[in-house]
């Protein structure tokens, strides 16, 4: 893996532990935690930065954030997860986003997404 990448990966695992010194409800720092060692394994994302906004997790082509996908194509846990684990934005529209059980297949229809739609150079 790209060094730089690993290390974006740690600086994420080291915002989970900040998380949860702020208070987090347990069971959401475990699905965060689920979340993260799933997308790291995953094989289409090992070529991108990972970041985080408002605690949704997001990919970046380079650690500088000059081409990204727009901040609302993101994955995040929910807080109450009765039916639901796993919330995938894909608008700036929060009602239309997707609701997913496991990490798994919230990261497929991600991954999904940022196969079909091109990243945005940001000036």
């Amino acid at each position: 893996m790209n060094p730089d990448i690993e290390a974006a990966w740690i600086e994420l695992e080291n915002d989970i532990s900040e998380a949860a010194i702020s208070g987090r409800v347990e069971n959401w720092l475990n699905l965060y935690k689920e979340l993260i060692t799933a997308a790291k394994q995953h094989d289409y994302l090992q070529n991108y930065f990972p970041l985080t906004s408002h605690y949704r997790l997001r990919f970046s082509m380079d650690k500088h954030l000059h081409e990204s996908w727009p901040f609302f194509y993101s994955v995040e846990p929910l807080l109450d997860e009765k039916k639901y684990k796993y919330k995938v934005h894909i608008s700036i529209e929060d009602t239309e986003a997707r609701y997913f059980s496991d990490a798994y297949s919230a990261l497929e229809f991600l991954t999904d997404l940022m196969r079909n739609i091109k990243p945005t150079k940001w000036k």
